[in-house]
């Protein structure tokens, strides 16, 4: 008779439970140590909350069909039954039927070791959700699934996904899913993660996607130490990569001990449909000649990999073959320290180049020397043929100091420099060539010209394509010049002459004339401009008191000239 004891405590729970579901209030708790028994029960209030503590025993079908799902993070599930997280749609209480679709699950980081199903044609989600206050429950920010037992996606249900939002759903050592398709798959939302502890040589499949319709899955087998896998899908190419063709999806995948990983990873993606219906690739992506690519964190480039066909259809499901799916495989993978991505690319078959020219420095006074700076790129999958030359002409306010290349063979005449690099040009490497010149007036403006004329002869390009806001000539500055307005020749030995400051020093070449009020130029300086008008005319006689116009000329090559009114009083 004491046996009965605990499993008649458990029964009572239970009706207790189912008891006040069909009494539709607005939540049910569930507290305490309760069994699901065989014959199943049905949860259907509006809110179920798994309580703090609480230890339930799921040997028969619980059917949960209630719009939101809390479990305490200190709650345990066990059991050889099922959990189903069902469809309201099917179920009444008294004649209303349950009016809410999708579910919402706070899985609070409590392990659930029975199996799981979703059959919900709404789907479910990871959201976070407070309890009700009258429950008296701490409030947590986690809402992740942690599965000791199968996760399951009913085959008859479609759209019955479970999305993720920015929470986890983590697969213990003896954690698995089943019944994924196309159809219903985990839904990462480009921030949800998807983890498997213990992957080894027979691996784990992450079936996984962006979004509704939108389905990525990955294969990851490790042949090295046997290590916790983390990987969530992206949306579109992060880092960006514009010079290979791509599919606009990425993988993020992580280890949580770094080192001893051996990884063959397998992507698949569908060539046709992407959220919304656009292509999921770049329009010149091509699988038949594609690889895939890793990038990490820190260094942002996408590397290269042996380019193979994609294997079609796509294989990684459980229900009929993806007929646009499309399998690559990558080996040999054994860093995972940082944020690794991955993703698919092709090459570009046509040539590609970038020739960039900047200027160092952006900014100089007449006098000064600077540099024009090219660098020739190639941004193509194809190897350019030599010879590759630059030819620059050289603006009229530059003049030519020096040319100097590492990789080319730099010549100057008559204004023009041509420099040729007469190697081959791999994918991504680059030649560069420094043109050292003086600004003598503000013509500064210059374009560098490039010309193929080897076995693949690539167009002229000049430097339109400087990336956007890059100088390619410098600006211009000027030494500020203080001009007085007035002076005083009466011979005192103060203000006697019409003194400049600085300007014979930042405009050795400048020169002066003066004009009187009729317009007649009575004095100028006959060369450059030496502080020496004293208020007297051509002749030496002394000119009257008035009020005088004065034009500078600097003749610092830029054309510039000041004028002003000058007083002259004794």
């Amino acid at each position: 008779m004491k046996k009965l004891i605990p499993y008649i405590n458990n029964l009572v729970l239970l009706l207790l439970t189912s008891t006040m579901a069909w009494a539709a209030t607005p939540y049910t708790e569930v507290t305490g140590a309760v069994t699901i028994f065989p014959g199943g029960a049905t949860t259907m209030s509006q809110q179920l909350y798994i309580g703090p503590g609480a230890r339930i025993n799921v040997i028969g079908d619980w059917r949960i069909a209630s719009q939101q799902v809390y479990i305490s993070p200190t709650a345990t599930i066990t059991g050889t039954g099922t959990i189903i997280f069902d469809n309201p749609a099917i179920y009444t209480i008294g004649s209303t039927a349950l009016s809410w679709g999708g579910q919402n699950l706070d899985g609070g980081s409590a392990t659930i070791g029975c199996r799981v199903l979703l059959r919900n044609p709404q789907g479910a989600a990871l959201i976070n959700i407070p309890p009700a206050a009258v429950l008296g429950y701490a409030a947590d920010t986690i809402a992740d699934m942690i599965f000791d037992g199968r996760l399951s996606f009913d085959s008859s249900t479609s759209g019955n996904n479970l999305t993720l939002h920015q929470y986890n759903a983590r697969f213990t050592t003896n954690g698995n899913v089943a019944g994924y398709t196309p159809a219903h798959f985990l839904i990462t939302d480009s921030t949800g993660v998807v983890s498997k502890d213990a992957v080894g040589s027979a691996g784990f499949i992450y079936p996984v996607g962006i979004a509704a319709g939108d389905y990525t899955p990955a294969r990851l087998l490790n042949d090295g130490t046997t290590d916790r896998y983390s990987l969530r899908a992206l949306a579109g190419i992060d880092p960006p990569n514009p010079e290979l063709a791509g599919i606009y999806r990425t993988w993020d995948v992580r280890e949580d001990i770094a080192g001893g990983s051996n990884v063959s990873l397998t992507l698949q993606h569908n060539q046709v449909t992407g959220p919304g219906g656009p292509a999921a690739n770049d329009p010149r992506y091509d699988d038949s000649q594609a690889y895939i690519a890793r990038s990490d964190a820190s260094a942002s480039i996408w590397d290269t990999y042996t380019t193979s066909a994609g294997s079609m259809p796509g294989l990684l499901t459980t229900g009929s073959a993806i007929s646009n799916g499309s399998l690559l495989t990558r080996t040999g993978l054994t860093d995972f320290t940082t944020t690794t991505r991955y993703s698919k690319f092709s090459p570009v078959v046509e040539l590609g180049v970038k020739f960039v020219k900047t200027v160092h420095p952006d900014s100089v006074y007449i006098g000064d020397d600077f540099t024009y700076h090219m660098r020739l790129t190639n941004t193509g999958w194809q190897t350019l043929q030599p010879p590759l030359t630059i030819t620059d002409t050289l603006p009229a306010g530059a003049m030519y100091l020096s040319a100097t290349s590492p990789d080319m063979q730099v010549t100057y005449t008559n204004g023009i420099v041509t420099a040729v690099y007469s190697d081959s040009l791999p994918h991504l490497d680059s030649v560069t060539l420094d043109i050292n010149v003086r600004a003598i007036s503000d013509t500064l403006d210059n374009l560098g010209f490039l010309t193929g004329v080897g076995a693949v002869p690539i167009p002229t390009a000049n430097c339109d394509t400087c990336p956007s806001g890059t100088p390619t000539a410098p600006v211009v500055l000027y030494h500020e010049i203080i001009i007085p307005n007035s002076f005083t020749p009466n011979g005192d030995g103060t203000n006697d002459n019409f003194v400049i400051p600085n300007l014979l020093h930042w405009y050795p070449n400048a020169t002066i004339s003066i004009y009187n009020r009729n317009g007649d130029e009575v004095w100028y300086s006959h060369g450059p401009y030496h502080d020496d008008f004293a208020g007297k005319n051509y002749n030496g006689a002394a000119l009257p008191d008035a009020t005088y116009f004065y034009v500078l000329y600097y003749n610092d090559g830029t054309g510039r000239k000041k004028a002003s009114f000058l007083d002259l009083s004794r």
